[in-house]
């Protein structure tokens, strides 16, 4: 008995000693968690942790996974934001090509880096096309790839892994009339973000087969999107780190 206790007491600690794969959700309001605002209250509301689809992503993936997030509402895939009124951030804090290296520098070790990304550039820009979304989109995922710290880290032996939400639907946004043109560039994209992936080595998922058409908004959904969002994503998460 006391040695099949020591069997197991071992068994017990290698198993606590494998290393989580670690992901890192980098994204804005839909990872975030944002839910539409209600014009009479004017409050926000944030979906918890449970119910955002990295939540989802995280149960379905189970104990070797751990998805730690970095989400910011409004945040871009390269262009800073115009300062908006009330707000305590400069519009550059939006930037996100400027902001991944200090997050992966937060959250190092990590295995995969998942970009939920694109969408407010699409809606900031009635000009931007898709090429030009596309490469903004191929810049951060070499960025996540080359990303390397001053004195190599202990559990980090191999390059960050890139993978790419493609943006989900946008739909009818009653204050803002770039909606449809936005819609059909993301749509237009998607194929060449595929064809992207393929070509520089990073994984891409289309994040509009869960969430065809969103909220009320026009941009954000509710548990029921990041349900759906959360199983593709990890299904996708599980095949980049096999």
């Amino acid at each position: 008995m006391i040695l099949l206790g020591a069997a197991l007491t071992s068994t017990t600690a290698q198993a606590a000693n494998v290393q989580k794969k670690r992901v890192l959700a980098f994204g804005a309001s839909n990872t975030w968690g944002f839910q539409p605002v209600d014009p009479k209250e004017r409050v926000l509301r944030r979906l918890p942790f449970s119910q955002r689809w990295t939540g989802v992503a995280q149960r379905a993936l189970g104990r070797g996974y751990e998805i730690v997030e970095d989400a910011l509402s409004g945040r871009t895939a390269g262009i800073d934001r115009q300062n908006a009124a009330g707000s305590q951030l400069p519009g550059s804090a939006y930037n996100g090509l400027t902001e991944l290296p200090e997050a992966l520098a937060r959250n190092v070790p990590l295995d995969l880096v998942v970009l939920q990304l694109g969408t407010n550039d699409l809606m900031s820009d009635s000009n931007l096309s898709a090429e030009a979304l596309c490469q903004r989109l191929i810049t951060l995922c070499s960025v996540i790839n080359r990303f390397t710290l001053p004195i190599p880290l202990e559990g980090q032996g191999k390059p960050i892994k890139a993978m790419l939400m493609a943006p989900t639907a946008i739909g009818p946004m009653p204050n803002n009339p770039n909606w449809e043109r936005a819609e059909t560039t993301r749509k237009r994209a998607l194929p060449l973000l595929k064809a992207a992936g393929l070509e520089h080595g990073f994984s891409v998922f289309d994040g509009a087969q869960a969430v065809p058409a969103p909220g009320p908004d026009g941009l954000h959904f509710g548990p029921d999107g990041h349900q759906r969002l959360g199983l593709i994503a990890s299904a996708a998460i599980r095949e980049a780190l096999r």
